[in-house]
């Protein structure tokens, strides 16, 4: 399994038994669930919803996905749409003319074999970053040599923010779901400043990073996305457990509403 990295910002985040009785327990998929994942930006459409259901324990085939469920995304603005399932990628689910606005709250809707599952998150702004720098930092026991980015940004006071930040490399994301970089900013009492990202890049890389505004719902979802990939599976670690979704009806999954910023630079040696 990879190893997940979790990144904490400046102070953030970031049984034997002797008995003889045998317990069997059901591993059979008779109760599956279905599994969302969904998100609306302020940054242009499509948005995308991606269903599927849980499978068989020991079941070692893709996850089943959803192709039959009528997707519903609206806001508070009375703003509604069907989103059209995409039959080349099936469970996908896209808009067509819906546009997230900053400030709105948004409802995902859907409909699945006569259950009703909804989930609301409001789409909350987002800091704006100042600018990105490029360091070289040879080889040491901590670190890989390369170039690293260096993230500054003003830091609303007063108020607790929650952000997920996605690195891409060339154009294809390089921290997916199970390399996480969320924070909060709890204890951030100034400026970002000199925010190490912590990969180490090449020459001649493009490197964008965006930041995505979050829920604390939402946060508290890839928080627990992290304890379960973290969790190595020994005799004294916890049993994993699904991360709080907020899908009703008892789906798992999240569905988010994000403000985004990014911000580019292509790593030249000249840094």
């Amino acid at each position: 399994m990879k190893t997940i990295n979790i990144y904490i910002f400046a102070g953030l985040l970031f049984l034997l038994s002797a008995c003889q009785e045998v317990i069997e327990v059901p591993l059979d998929n008779t109760n599956p669930k279905l599994v969302v994942e969904g998100a609306i930006t302020n940054q242009p459409g499509p948005y995308y919803v991606k269903l599927s259901q849980t499978g068989d324990f020991y079941s070692t085939a893709p996850a089943p996905k959803v192709t039959d469920a009528v997707v519903t995304i609206s806001d508070d603005a009375g703003n509604s749409e069907v989103l059209t399932h995409l039959s080349d990628q099936p469970g996908t689910y896209a808009t067509s003319s819906l546009q997230g606005e900053t400030g709105r709250t948004y409802t995902l809707t859907i409909v699945h074999e006569g259950q009703n599952y909804q989930a609301q998150s409001k789409l909350l702004p987002v800091t704006n970053i100042d600018k990105l720098e490029v360091r070289f930092v040879p080889e040491s026991p901590t670190k890989d040599e390369g170039y690293y980015i260096y993230f500054f940004a003003k830091e609303p006071q007063g108020e607790t923010n929650y952000y997920r930040f996605m690195v891409y490399e060339n154009d294809s994301l390089y921290n997916s779901i199970n390399d996480l970089l969320v924070s909060n900013d709890d204890f951030i009492k100034g400026d970002i400043e000199n925010l190490e990202l912590g990969y180490a890049f090449q020459l001649n890389d493009e490197v964008k990073l965006e930041m995505h505004s979050i829920s604390k719902e939402v946060y508290d979802y890839y928080i627990g996305l992290i304890n379960i990939y973290n969790n190595d599976g020994g005799l004294f670690s916890p049993p994993p457990v699904n991360p709080p979704s907020n899908i009703s009806n008892g789906a798992l999954g999240v569905f988010r509403a994000s403000s985004v910023v990014s911000q580019t630079v292509t790593i030249t040696g000249e840094e």
